[in-house]
């Protein structure tokens, strides 16, 4: 649970605080675990399972923000800033999380101060995401981000298989444009082209790369 790179930098003594006192909440395949204008509740872990975030826009179009999986801890900005929370959560699969109170949070902060230090740097990582992730929309062009975005995914979830690694996520395609940031017709060509190809395999909703030499030469162009 606690074997992750955020809780291998801080001393073993508070980590044990933050994993001892959190407490733990499952939720079931598709539950809201809270909505965009919610109060902060607290902190979060993910034991299991996965979080995805996303946020709507007047239009009712949805911008695809992140998924949080096993290791994760998310909600301290809100926590931190005393406002509401910016984006709604729903849990994706049966899911277990500890949580950690909003105040006993704060207090654990006041009385440990050098927990400063590795929260910054957990924000900072949290942002250099969302930078590299805006500049991809405005700067890279979709089929390059498509690629990425495929790499990415097989480094979190990939299964070797003889004929390639199978990305072991279910991906509706209205996902994974959502991911991108591209229309499911540009999409869905540039898949079909990659198939075409050779450089990967669609089958019931999961992607296997066949080709990763390939696909990683398409985004290193940019």
């Amino acid at each position: 649970m606690i074997e992750n790179e955020w809780f291998g930098e801080i001393p073993e003594e508070l980590s044990a605080i933050l994993a001892n006192e959190a407490m733990p909440r499952t939720l079931v395949d598709g539950e809201l675990l809270h909505a965009k204008g919610d109060a902060a509740e607290g902190v979060y872990l993910v034991v299991s399972g996965r979080v995805r975030f996303s946020t709507f826009g007047l239009d009712g179009q949805e911008m695809l923000q992140t998924y949080y999986e096993p290791g994760n801890w998310f909600g301290e900005v809100s926590a931190l800033d005393d406002k509401a929370r910016i984006h709604d959560a729903v849990v994706v699969g049966d899911t277990k999380l500890l949580l950690l109170p909003k105040a006993r949070f704060l207090t654990l902060l006041e009385e440990h101060p050098e927990l400063y230090p590795h929260i910054v740097k957990m924000l900072c990582r949290k942002i250099r995401v969302i930078l590299d992730e805006y500049h991809d929309a405005v700067f890279v062009p979709l089929h390059a981000r498509l690629a990425k975005k495929l790499l990415e995914l097989a480094k979190v979830y990939g299964q070797k298989k003889d004929d390639g690694c199978l990305i072991d996520f279910p991906l509706p395609q209205d996902e994974l444009c959502l991911m991108v940031h591209g229309s499911r017709q540009r999409v869905n060509k540039i898949l079909n082209v990659w198939k075409s190809k050779g450089w990967i395999q669609i089958n019931y909703g999961k992607i296997t790369l066949l080709d990763i030499p390939s696909l990683e030469e398409v985004f290193e162009e940019y």
